[in-house]
């Protein structure tokens, strides 16, 4: 299984108890839906090494899990801060004009009041708040991922509503014409 073809469900960030259980620090919308998993992946050294689930107890944004073969507090312990990801088959559908953020890439971004901008290139996954990359006019510029601003994708048009804060896109337009003038100063 390759990365492209999963998508994170959360990490383990610690032990629990003696027996070989971790907690994981789920990241997903509707963390009940995962209750019922037989199986996950977990990514170590960069690889992701399938594991079968013995037990899952979710508790609001975390889970207690029991791999199998997992069955001492030492192997536990070589699981913490790794992510657990799943097949992207697993993926609930989404609700018309909702999205994921992977399925983005390569969208337009059209916004309400200046049209069409410019195309998504990079998605930036932060703890508190995730990030959209924009190429426009050879810019990147940053759209927060808040529903606010980014409000529907259209995946037969491939593009992306969004309602942007005024002066959002000037203000990258503008730090880069600024750091311009200053090289040119410069090398005067």
């Amino acid at each position: 299984m390759k990365h492209s073809d999963c998508y994170e469900i959360g990490y383990i960030v610690k032990t629990h108890g003696l027996k070989g259980e971790v907690t994981l620090e789920l990241d997903v919308d509707e963390p009940e839906s995962y209750s019922e998993l037989d199986s996950a992946f977990v990514e170590m050294k960069k690889q992701l090494v399938p594991f079968f689930i013995q037990r899952i107890n979710i508790q609001q944004k975390r889970a207690i899990v029991k791999f199998e073969g997992i069955d001492t507090l030492e192997q536990a312990n070589t699981l913490i801060h790794c992510k657990v990801m799943l097949s992207l088959e697993h993926l609930p559908e989404t609700e018309e004009g909702k999205f994921y953020l992977h399925d983005i890439l390569g969208y337009t971004v059209e916004d309400e009041t200046l049209g069409k901008l410019g195309i998504i290139t990079q998605l930036y996954e932060g703890s508190h708040q995730d990030i959209l990359g924009m190429e426009y006019q050879g810019k990147e510029v940053l759209i927060p991922v808040v529903d606010a601003i980014v409000l529907s994708a259209d995946a037969e048009a491939k593009t992306v509503q969004t309602r942007l804060p005024d002066g959002l896109v000037e203000l990258y337009l503008e730090e880069n014409e600024a750091e311009t003038e200053a090289t040119e100063t410069d090398t005067e």
